[in-house]
């Protein structure tokens, strides 16, 4: 079992020993400048709006994971911008670190936000999310910044902090259905945003370069509450999950970022 604690046999610095593809030239995440030179275009996300049958929930050991159950024609599909074909929104999970202020898997020029926010979706092609992982070309990631914000008492953007109650504990097999189900639009607010792409892979082992990533450039709001509540879900061995965030790597060769901005 993969761990994010550096001093572990099988810590981050260690992760190609489970898949050599770990210490690969187009690992994921990293810093992203305050701009880039190459332009793109908007991304298209058809069903922003709708809700699924059901979200289900659970912890793997590592972190809280959403499934969104969509009927068949009212699968969210994202399009457009940097990705060449349809891909369908699948899962969502979140990263966080063990201080408030550093959780972030991606940094953008330098700075690391609270937390992160990642929905993987599947190239349509490849038919599942199983069968596309390991293509070069079947992933694409959205992913959202937290930022701290304890300002405002009723502003959060973290809406599933009621559900992690129900997998404090570690369960690798089983979801569960959330109470009421929710749309993209209500997990990430905004259809149309500022972001970065980039060629990159998995943030975890078995580290598959196989994912297009559009990094969101404006962060949502979480709360001290919300990040508490994340670090109080256990592991498969019953510890808290104080942090589940992959280092920056450095890439051994140039990456190609583009930007679009929403003027």
């Amino acid at each position: 079992m993969y761990s994010y604690y550096e001093c572990d046999d099988l810590g981050p610095a260690n992760w190609y020993k489970i898949n050599s593809i770990c210490n690969g030239a187009r690992q994921s995440p990293i810093d992203l400048p305050a701009s880039a030179v190459l332009r793109t275009k908007p991304l298209c996300i058809k069903n922003f709006e709708v809700k699924p049958d059901s979200n289900n929930i659970k912890n793997d050991g590592h972190g809280a994971q959403i499934v969104f159950n969509y009927r068949h024609n009212d699968k969210c599909l994202l399009s457009g911008g940097s990705l060449k074909y349809k891909y369908e929104v699948a899962k969502a999970h979140w990263h966080w670190g063990q201080f408030n202020y550093a959780g972030s898997e991606h940094s953008l020029n330098g700075h690391q936000y609270s937390a992160e926010l990642h929905i993987v979706a599947f190239a349509s092609k490849y038919g599942s999310l199983s069968n596309a992982v390991d293509k070069s070309d079947g992933l694409a990631v959205l992913a959202f910044f937290y930022e701290l914000d304890n300002r405002n008492e009723e502003r959060s953007d973290f809406i599933i902090k009621k559900d992690l109650g129900l997998i404090v504990k570690s369960n690798t097999n089983d979801y569960i259905r959330i109470q009421n189900s929710f749309s993209l639009k209500d997990l990430i607010k905004y259809q149309r945003f500022h972001y970065f792409s980039y060629q990159g892979s998995l943030t975890t082992p078995p580290c598959y370069e196989s994912v297009t990533w559009i990094v969101a450039n404006t962060p949502l709001k979480i709360k001290t509450e919300d990040l508490d509540e994340l670090r109080n879900l256990k592991d498969n061995e019953g510890r808290c999950i104080l942090k589940n965030c992959r280092p920056i790597q450095h890439s051994h060769q140039s990456r190609q970022i583009t930007d679009y901005r929403q003027y």
